[in-house]
This record gives structure tokens, sequence and C-alpha cells, in this order.
């Protein structure tokens, strides 16, 4: 078991070596650290016998296991490969305190292998395959991750995932999202390097919208907004219309959400509880229609939202106002219940389809 004193190249070594002593056909394994291979330091070197050939496994280590240094880094094995003799049997792998299954794939996709401290791991050489995924980092998430989905820059989160085929100036989403150039600029920067978007130019566009939106809902609380429960005496198709007929004759931005907003967009899972945000104290709105507050068995649920950028992209359903597909996902997503299910749906019947078309539209141009 790996002690605090143990650096990542010792905690990464012992990994190796134990997932490889594992396989049957192997023979022995030898592991060093810190040696030197054609004058270049290498941080792990592991030998082992397959048969009558010998392979050697060069290890790279990172303090960062993003997938923009993953790729950098298989960048720099390959440097080293060839001034390596040619007919020998080399392997490159990349080691890190963490990798993401996103870091993982962007080292199957530039032929090299990686294993990190917290036990994921993935080899292919000399017929031996192993992949192992989803040990959890142990470390709390990076900082620089939980920035992105702050209430302000995750309005960059939204333009980009709303807008999938759009390649955007960093001026143009200071302009659409109301935040500053310099902020959009840091965001920029971190987006990159976790490789969420792409550049040309000046120009950035999403990368896999999937990819995104799933780091967002693991950094996302429906809670976050500001829900109070009420119970109506009118269904709840009745208690929307009254709550959207209030907001718009006091010029209240508002919108429905969660399982009201889905259930307009991609009907799957029925609730008879009506979600609305609403960008003033719920307590006024409930007063003046009458809700009255409950512990438990509402049928109301309105929402003070954590930032405005809640309501971006709102569109007009039926003459009610309804939030974007994004924010019905990650809201539902997060929601105790059959939230996710309904989520899952939306995904699948609206979300994937709609980026898709947008991707390939875009790669057309």
């Amino acid at each position: 078991m790996n002690t605090p004193s143990n650096t990542i190249e010792e905690q990464i070594a012992e990994r190796l070596q134990r997932y490889l002593a594992q396989v049957p056909r192997l023979g022995p394994v030898s592991v060093r650290q810190a040696t030197l291979i054609a004058g270049i330091r290498i941080d792990i070197d592991a030998v082992v016998n397959i048969g009558d050939l010998q392979y050697e496994i060069l290890v790279e280590v990172k303090s960062d296991g993003s997938p923009s240094v993953m790729r950098q880094a298989a960048g720099q094995l390959r440097s080293l490969r060839r001034s390596l003799p040619d007919d020998a049997n080399i392997y490159l792998a990349i080691g890190a305190p963490y990798i993401s299954k996103e870091g993982m794939d962007v080292c199957k996709e530039e032929g090299v292998g990686c294993v990190d401290a917290a036990g994921n791991c993935f080899l292919s050489f000399g017929g031996v395959y192993i992949d192992i995924e989803g040990n959890r980092n142990p470390q709390p998430l990076r900082k620089t991750v939980k920035s992105l989905f702050s209430p302000k820059s995750s309005r960059v989160i939204r333009a980009f995932l709303l807008d999938a085929q759009r390649w955007w100036q960093v001026q143009e989403i200071a302009g659409e999202t109301g935040i500053s150039i310099g902020l959009v600029s840091r965001l920029k920067r971190k987006l990159l390097d976790e490789e969420f978007i792409v550049e040309q130019g000046r120009k950035l566009r999403i990368r896999s919208p999937k990819r995104l939106i799933d780091a967002w809902v693991e950094n996302y609380r429906y809670n976050r907004n500001t829900p109070k429960e009420y119970y109506s005496l009118d269904d709840a198709s009745t208690a929307e219309r009254r709550i959207a007929d209030y907001c718009n004759q006091g010029k209240i931005p508002y919108a429905l959400g969660l399982f009201s907003a889905a259930s307009r967009v991609a009907p799957h899972v029925r609730m008879n509880k009506a979600f609305v945000f609403v960008d003033t104290d719920p307590h006024d709105v409930a007063q003046a229609l009458s809700l009255k507050p409950v512990p438990s068995g509402s049928n109301v649920v309105l929402l003070k939202p954590y930032d405005a950028g809640v309501f971006y992209k709102s569109r007009d359903i039926d003459s009610l106002m309804v939030v974007s597909d994004v924010q019905i996902y990650i809201d539902l997503k997060t929601y105790k219940g059959r939230g996710e299910e309904a989520a899952d749906f939306l995904m699948r019947d609206s979300l994937e389809s709609s980026w898709r078309q947008g991707q390939n539209t875009a790669n057309a141009r």
C-alpha cells in the first residue's frame, strides 16, 4: 500500500510492476527509476520478457494528467523514440497522479500507454493488453477545472454547448455572455488545456459537447439555485400559466425548468409538479398567487436562479418561456428521483442529435 511518503514516481512504478506481474505469460519484471537512456533521463524504465523477446517500457511522469498535457507528453516520447535503435522493442507510456478517461483516450489516440497513481492503466504491446478505468481521483478536483463552472464562467460553457457549430472569437463570446474579455481569455486557456475546445487561427469551437456537459454535471448541483416548495389548488399546468402571467405583467424574467420544461421538448417522465425559474423573490410570487409554503407534498417549485445565465437561450413554447435544453439537462441530471432518467432521454432525443447536426454542418463548410 502506498504511503504519503511515496513519490508519484514510486507509486506509478509500483502500480506498473503490479499490473505487469499479473500477466501470466510475462517473465520477471524489472523496474528502475530515474535512468539514463541515450543520454536522456527516463522517469521509469520497466523491462519484461515475452517468450524470447524483451520489451522495454519507458514512462514519462507528469504532475498533471489533463488531456493537453497527455498529448504534449506523447509528442515528447515520440521524439525520444526516434533517438533509440529502430530494432529495439520499446513501448512508450505516460504517468501522472491521476489520468481521467479523457486523458486516457488521448493516450490511446496517440498510440502510447499510461498509468496513474490512482490505479488507472492502459498498456498494449507484444500481445499484452491491460485496460483499467474508473478509479477515482484521490485528490480533490483541480481548482482550475472547478473554476470553469462557476456562475459567470458557466455562461461561456453555455455559449459553446448551445451553438456547437460556431467558431467564436474571444470578443464575440464576451459580447454574447456579458462577461469581460479578460475572463473569457483566461477561460479559453483552461478550456484548451482540458481539450474541451479547439482553436484555429483566433477562433474557438467546442471539441466534444458531451464530454463538456458531463464535466459540468460533475461540478453542478440542482440546489445551487434556491428552490422554494409550495402547494397550489391548481394543477401543475394551470399553475405554470398563472406564474407566467404574473411574471409577464410585472416584467419579471421567468422560464419553466426541469420536468415542466422537459415535458415540452422531450416528454418522457410524467410529474404533476410545476418547476419555474423566477428572477425575483419566490415568496413575492407565491404570496401574489396564494401558493402555500409546505415542507413536503408540494406541487409547485419556484427557483431563484444562481445566475442570470440560467435564462440564456430560453425560448417561447406555447406562449410559455422554457429554459434551454442544456439547462434542463444539468438540472434533471442532478435532481433526486427520476430526474436522471428524464435527463438521459433528453440527451438521446434532443441534445446529441442537435450537436451531431451542428458539427456536421460546421465540418461541411
